[in-house]
């Protein structure tokens, strides 16, 4: 990991270096994401590696973990703040064709926001705050209601709550598939996780036409 780390790391400052006639500046902004978003997921391991390891009673090794979650969601924050930067209307001197490349980097700002999101979500959660993941992720829901990514990031989350508490709050997860379903009836992902949540309240007809979708 401190390979994949040191490229990361080396990748960005080359980004930033790059002159603007050498490197779309939307190009920099998706490729500076995605590696602080692999930087938080390397952090991320590190701290379930350092967990594993981890004695209560040793405070070096606590105070290690700490560092290694703080660490996790600060790039994660980075690349959604970064992802959140990608200007989706671009001029005619592109470097693409303007119509492909509008559609490139609208797909790369709403892939890269949800993963980030996620991220930031996993490192709260990884950090004994999942409430505060829930809260984060239930206010980019608020911001933008009919984004697809920030429901559906929602929705796994709360269905992923559930196999740690299988007294939870099931209706709720339900509730935001359906949404994200409905937001985007082209994709998958909800409807396999539906069909998973069907499945789960035994309702085997509902899993099977839901999977069927997917």
């Amino acid at each position: 990991s401190k390979v994949a780390s040191e490229l990361y790391q080396s990748c960005i400052e080359r980004v930033k270096e790059a002159k603007d006639e050498e490197i779309n500046l939307n190009a920099k902004r998706i490729i500076e994401a995605h590696c602080l978003a692999g930087l938080s997921r390397l952090s991320l391991s590190g701290f379930e590696e350092k967990k594993k390891k981890n004695d209560d009673d040793d405070d070096d090794e606590n105070n290690s973990l700490l560092v290694s979650s703080s660490s996790a969601e600060r790039f994660a924050r980075m690349s959604l703040a970064k992802a959140e930067e990608i200007v989706v209307v671009t001029d005619d001197n592109s470097i693409l064709m303007y119509t492909r490349t509008s559609n490139f980097f609208e797909t790369a700002k709403a892939f890269h926001k949800s993963l980030a999101s996620q991220l930031v979500a996993d490192t709260l959660v990884r950090g004994g705050r999942p409430k505060d993941a829930e809260a984060f992720l239930e206010s980019a829901v608020e911001e933008t209601p009919k984004d697809f990514e920030a429901v559906f990031a929602l929705a796994v989350f709360r269905l992923r709550s559930l196999q740690s508490n299988s007294a939870g709050n099931w209706k709720s997860a339900q509730k935001q598939l359906l949404k994200a379903a409905k937001l985007n009836p082209t994709k998958a992902s909800p409807f396999a996780l539906l069909g998973y949540w069907y499945e789960c309240k035994k309702d085997t007809t509902r899993a099977v036409g839901c999977y069927k979708k997917a």
